[in-house]
């Protein structure tokens, strides 16, 4: 999309309001915008009857308001992009390219299993700095999968996500706890900072060797985190560490693909 979007549906003079990342929304293209850029957060709910009265009464929208309401009462529980391509239509939101590859992604999204759709979803509200609801939505996954998902891949970036969940509210235990069972699954040297940065912070230089040793860290990796942290404590410590956990987290992605 462009830089500037030029609204051409009334403005709302009541938001809508997204309870789960707290984002009011204004307009049909603001709602459009929101939702394509937060496509593991649309579900049935997301679309239920608060939507579609604001649809209905502030954008004077009736006819989508009816269409959403209809597949909202089908026989069968609705896909997401039945619900979700009527409001990019309606308001022609979407390039024939962009709505080939949004279609896609709701339905590559539909064919996950649950646990793997719900992780989709607590990584979105980590992103909006959501973090309790997103460690609830971690700890459910792991909760039902149950043996068939402990051990795996999936689950080792679960415990990396919730980990550093925890590390942005400085609930440093908490964290330590997440990333040593995320290490013990993955053993990724990107898991590893993340872990060593949060023993610093919560014993320092100390707990760092102490994991390190208990790990089979290497010295000379420990010494490179050791540095970085060294120079994150001279400048902001909140600001910087936050940045510092954003870098190891895509780095985490880039090399797991995942």
């Amino acid at each position: 999309m462009s830089a500037v979007i030029l609204c051409q549906v009334k403005q709302a003079e009541q938001p809508f309001y997204v309870n789960d990342v707290g984002i009011s929304l204004y307009s049909a293209e603001e709602l459009c915008w929101f939702m394509e850029n937060n496509l593991p957060l649309l579900d049935r709910v997301f679309f239920e009857e608060p939507l579609q009265k604001w649809i209905r009464q502030e954008l004077s929208l009736e006819r989508l308001a009816d269409t959403l309401k209809s597949v909202q009462e089908m026989d069968r529980e609705p896909l997401t992009d039945e619900l979700a391509m009527p409001v990019f239509d309606e308001i022609g939101w979407l390039t024939a390219e962009e709505r080939e590859k949004v279609l896609d992604t709701l339905h590559r999204q539909e064919l996950l299993p649950a646990g793997a759709r719900k992780k989709l979803r607590a990584d979105r509200l980590a992103g909006y700095r959501k973090y309790m609801m997103a460690i609830r939505l971690y700890r459910e996954i792991l909760s039902d999968g149950g043996a068939e998902l402990a051990g795996s891949q999936l689950a080792g970036t679960i415990w990396h996500n919730m980990g550093v969940s925890y590390a942005r509210m400085f609930q440093m235990n908490e964290a330590c706890g997440c990333l040593r069972k995320a290490w013990d699954i993955l053993r990724s040297d990107a898991v590893m900072k993340s872990l060593l940065c949060c023993c610093w912070l919560r014993g320092g230089r100390e707990d760092l060797d102490r994991t390190g040793d208990d790990c089979g860290v290497a010295i000379a990796f420990r010494q490179e985190v050791e540095k970085e942290l060294e120079q994150l404590s001279s400048r902001s410590m909140p600001s910087d560490l936050d940045q510092a956990l954003r870098g190891w987290v895509e780095e985490y992605h880039r090399e797991t693909g995942l």
